[in-house]
């Protein structure tokens, strides 16, 4: 078993399988029932899941806009709009491919791919986040216990409590 340390240094990421689907629309892949004979997913899931709690951690305080990068492609992001008790999603594009941030809380001017607006109540958004991320985390301290002493395990373990407001700021030193 690798030990936290060593993974800080050499890995520091878990790659895997993600899917997001919208109603009939799915960004990612993820396989349910069966993975095909040598595919190995490439997603860095501890970035998608630290995106997804960031985007419930700003929607739930002060922004009422969010849009994250899917790091995998050249120009698309996942784009969140509080609308009161509801959030809109939408998978945007950045026409001019010069945005260089990973996370934005300022509409920008994107295009859009079918189907728009896809709505869902904020606290099932929240919950369902914040339940992935916790699956996430115990799947990990399950295959290896060490992991949970590494900065990425500390860091999404200190997000998911301030998502679920169980804390409600981040130590010095902490990222958002």
């Amino acid at each position: 078993m690798i030990a936290a340390d060593e993974f800080d240094n050499e890995w520091n990421q878990i790659t895997g399988f993600f899917e997001i689907c919208f109603n009939e629309h799915n960004e990612g892949t993820y396989y349910h029932d069966y993975t095909p004979t040598n595919e190995e997913g490439g997603e860095l899931l501890d970035y998608w899941i630290d995106k997804l709690l960031q985007v419930i951690i700003l929607l739930g305080s002060k922004s009422e806009y969010v849009a994250i990068k899917e790091i995998e492609t050249v120009n698309r992001w996942l784009e969140f709009k509080k609308q009161g008790e509801n959030v809109v999603i939408n998978v945007a594009v950045d026409d001019r491919c010069q945005i260089s941030s990973l996370i934005l809380i300022e509409n920008v001017f994107f295009s859009y791919i079918e189907p728009i607006d896809f709505v869902i109540p904020y606290k099932r958004l929240e919950q369902q986040v914040t339940d992935i991320a916790t699956k996430f985390l115990d799947e990990l301290s399950n295959m290896n216990h060490n992991l949970c002493g590494t900065k990425m395990f500390l860091e999404l373990s200190k997000k998911i409590a301030l998502a679920k407001g169980n804390i409600t700021a981040l130590p010095l030193g902490g990222t958002l």
